[in-house]
C-alpha cells in the first residue's frame, strides 16, 4: 500500500504533511474518501488527513487557510505542492437538531472517537504514514463484500443528517455496491425528511448522480425510487409511472420495464454516454409532459400525447425553479424538452427554421435527446435514416452561418439601421415586419439572394 501512495502525486505531497506530523509526535492518518477510492483503485479527488495535533500547532507549522468557518470545526486547509489538503483534527459531534449539521463539535485525541461519527463504514477508513490500514468499523470486509454499510446504527445516521440518504445511494451506483438490509430500511422509513434538506444539497447530489453515464444515471433513478426517495426529489419522473406507452411504437419499455413512460425515459437515458449532469437530465426530462396529456385513443388503440413537449417545458421549467438551478441550466432543459419532437420532423422544415435550430445554443444537448429517444427503439431505430436529416439540416445551418459571417460588414446585413437609411424609414413595426420576412425568404430560398433586393421587393408588397 506505501507503494501506491508513492506512485500517486498527489498521496505523496499529502504524505509529507503526513510525516511532518508523525515525526512532531501527532497522531495522524490519511482518512476518507481516498483511502476507500484508493483500496478500490479509484482516482482520488482529493486527499484529507486527520490529526490529534492541536490547531496553534497545525497553524505554526503550515501555511494554512480556513474557509469560512471551517476552522471553527478544527478544519484548516494547508496548500502543499500545488494541491490543497484539508487537515482536520479529531472531534467528535455534538446533536444535530437541524438534520443538517451538527450544534457543536468536540475535538478529541482519540481516532476512534472520530471514525465514530462518519456516515458509511467505507469512509471511516484510516491509512498510517507507513501505508497500514486502520480499521475500527469493518469498513474493508465492507469494500470486499461490496456493501454500503453505515457507522452504528443506520437510523442515528441519517436523522443526523437526511441529505445521508441520498449519498447513500450515490455512493452504491458509483461503486456498484447493494445497499445493506437494515440502511436500506431505514432510509425507506425516513425518506420524507429528505424535504427537509436545503434544495441546493438535493441537487447538488442529483448533479453527481448525473455526472456519470446515462446508465450509471438510470441506475440511481431506479435506486431512489426504490428506497422511496424519487417521490420526494423527482416527483415529475415518478408521475411517469402512472402512465403507459403504445407496445407497437415503445417496445423498449415493454421489453425492459413495464410498458410505462417511466420504463421508456430510463430506456432512453441508458443511451446517454455523455457523463454530463445536464445531458443526462435533458434525456431524463424530455417527456415529463406525458404524465399530464395521456389519452387513450379509441380508434387507434394507442396512448396519445397531445402537446405533451410544450406541457414537458413547463413542468421541466417548474422543477429547475424548484431544484434552483441556474437561469442558462433551466433554459436547456426547457428547449431540449420543447423541441425534442420538431427535430423529428426537421427535413420537412424551411430552410430558416431548419438554420435557427440547428444554430441555436443548445443544439447538440437537444439532438442527444433526440439521439436516445430514438435509438432506444428496438423495432424501427436506423442510424441512417436519423442522421441523414439531421446532417442535411446541419448543413444548412452552416451556410447560412458562414453566409451571415461573410456579410456582418456589409449593407447587405437585415438589420433596422440599414432597412430605414435605405427606405428612409423612421423606427416603426413595418420596420420590424421587413426584418423579419426578409429573414424568412433570404434563408428558405434555393439560392442566397441579394438582401437589398429582398428588402424593396419585402417594403413594396407590405407597402401596397
Amino acid at each position: 500500500m506505501f507503494e501506491k501512495i508513492m506512485k500517486n502525486e498527489m498521496f505523496a505531497a499529502g504524505h509529507e504533511l503526513l510525516t511532518q506530523l508523525v515525526d512532531s509526535g501527532y497522531e495522524s492518518y490519511f482518512v476518507g474518501g481516498c483511502v476507500r477510492d484508493l483500496l478500490l483503485g479509484k482516482e482520488a479527488k482529493d486527499v484529507d488527513i486527520a490529526t490529534n495535533a492541536p490547531m496553534d500547532v497545525l497553524e505554526k507549522m503550515f501555511r494554512c487557510f480556513d474557509i469560512g468557518a471551517s476552522k471553527d470545526f478544527g478544519i484548516v486547509v494547508v496548500p502543499h505542492n500545488g494541491f490543497n489538503f484539508e487537515i482536520a483534527q479529531f472531534r467528535t459531534d455534538g446533536e444535530y437538531s437541524d438534520g443538517r449539521r451538527p450544534d457543536e463539535v468536540q475535538v478529541t485525541q482519540s481516532f476512534v472517537e472520530d471514525v465514530k461519527r462518519r456516515d458509511f463504514t467505507i469512509n471511516a477508513l484510516g491509512l498510517d504514514v507507513e501505508g497500514n490500514i486502520v480499521d475500527y468499523v469493518n469498513g474493508q470486509e465492507a469494500l470486499d463484500a461490496g456493501v454500503l454499510t453505515t457507522v452504528g446504527n443506520p437510523f442515528d445516521r441519517f436523522n443526523e443528517d437526511y441529505l445521508r440518504m441520498l449519498r447513500a445511494v450515490r455512493f452504491c451506483v458509483r461503486f456498484d455496491f447493494v445497499l445493506d438490509e437494515d440502511v436500506a430500511l431505514a432510509i425507506q422509513e425516513n425518506a420524507h425528511k429528505i424535504n427537509n434538506v436545503s434544495v441546493e444539497r438535493v441537487k447538488d447530489e442529483l448533479f453527481k448522480m448525473a455526472s456519470a453515464d446515462g446508465d450509471k444515471f438510470a441506475d440511481a433513478i431506479e435506486h431512489l425510487d426504490a428506497v422511496g426517495l424519487l417521490e420526494h426529489v423527482l416527483p415529475e419522473v415518478k408521475a411517469l409511472q402512472n402512465v403507459h406507452e403504445t407496445e407497437r411504437w415503445h417496445p423498449e419499455a415493454y421489453v425492459f420495464g413495464e410498458g410505462r413512460v417511466y420504463d421508456h425515459v430510463l430506456c432512453a437515458v441508458r443511451q446517454n454516454v455523455e457523463e454530463n449532469p445536464l445531458d443526462n437530465f435533458a434525456v431524463l426530462c424530455h417527456d415529463f409532459g406525458k404524465a399530464v396529456t395521456h389519452e387513450w385513443d379509441e380508434e387507434r388503440q394507442a396512448h396519445r400525447f397531445l402537446g405533451h413537449d410544450a406541457v414537458g417545458e413547463e413542468l421541466v421549467g417548474k422543477m429547475a425553479n424548484r431544484l434552483k438551478m441556474s437561469n442558462d441550466e433551466k433554459a436547456l432543459l426547457k428547449f431540449t424538452t420543447r423541441h425534442h419532437m420538431s427535430v423529428l420532423r426537421i427535413g420537412e422544415m424551411k430552410k430558416s427554421k431548419q438554420a435557427k435550430l440547428v444554430n441555436h445554443e443548445f443544439w447538440m444537448p437537444l439532438k442527444n435527446v433526440v439521439f436516445c429517444d430514438a435509438s432506444c427503439n428496438l423495432n424501427e431505430f436506423s442510424p441512417v435514416d436519423w442522421l441523414t436529416p439531421m446532417m442535411a439540416a446541419e448543413k444548412v445551418g452552416q451556410e447560412v452561418a458562414e453566409f451571415v459571417d461573410k456579410q456582418h460588414n456589409s449593407v447587405e446585413v437585415v438589420n433596422g439601421k440599414v432597412i430605414m437609411e435605405m427606405l428612409d424609414l423612421k423606427p416603426s413595426k413595418l420596420v420590424g415586419q421587413i426584418k423579419s420576412e426578409v429573414t424568412t425568404r433570404f434563408l428558405d430560398a434555393d439560392e442566397f439572394q441579394c438582401v437589398r433586393k429582398l428588402v424593396k421587393d419585402v417594403f413594396q408588397e407590405l407597402s401596397e
